[in-house]
Parts: structure tokens; sequence; C-alpha cells
């Protein structure tokens, strides 16, 4: 999907209740923003030791094929709604 000058795309492949309590890691599929490959990563119960957050990543799915020195800037934006409550939160950021 094309949104002005910026590519926008929306994934969404993930309910906490319907995965088990053990999961520690959650990947998304793979998909295309421009000529890359992306997915997101989701610790369900974050990636620190209390467990009192979720923890949401943007990672390049295919990097075999760049030089070992390669650098990425990207610009996105993560949109998380909880359902129950009806809070939701949003964060912008850049790797």
């Amino acid at each position: 999907v094309y949104c002005g000058n910026k590519r926008c795309f929306t994934r969404t492949f993930f309910d906490k209740n319907r995965i088990l309590l053990l999961i520690f890691r959650v990947w998304s599929k793979e998909f295309d923003v421009g000529d890359y490959k992306w997915r997101l990563i989701i610790y369900p119960y974050g990636k620190e030791k209390d467990h009192s957050h979720v923890s949401v990543y943007l990672a390049m799915a295919e990097t075999s094929s760049l030089p070992i020195d390669w650098e990425f800037n990207a610009n996105f934006t993560i949109f998380l709604y909880n359902q129950i409550s009806m809070f939701s939160i949003k964060r912008r950021a850049a790797l």
C-alpha cells in the first residue's frame, strides 16, 4: 500500500489469548516494504526480567546477501491495540 510519500502497511497476526503462556517470542510472516523483506518480532511478556510489558521489534528478514558492514535507516511507527481494555499505544522509531 502506498500512502503519499510513505510506504504504509498493516500486519495483524498476534492475539495473546490464543498463544500458550510458555511462548517467549513470536515472529510475523515476512512482508515486503520497498525492496526489502521485514518481519515483526514480539516478546509477549517483554524481553526484560520483570515480564510486565510487551516488546515489539522491526527486523530485516533477509540480511545474508548484504555486505558485512551494512547499515540501514528506517523510520517506522508501531501501533498496538488492546482489544480488551480498548487501550492503544503508538510509537515512532528509527532504525
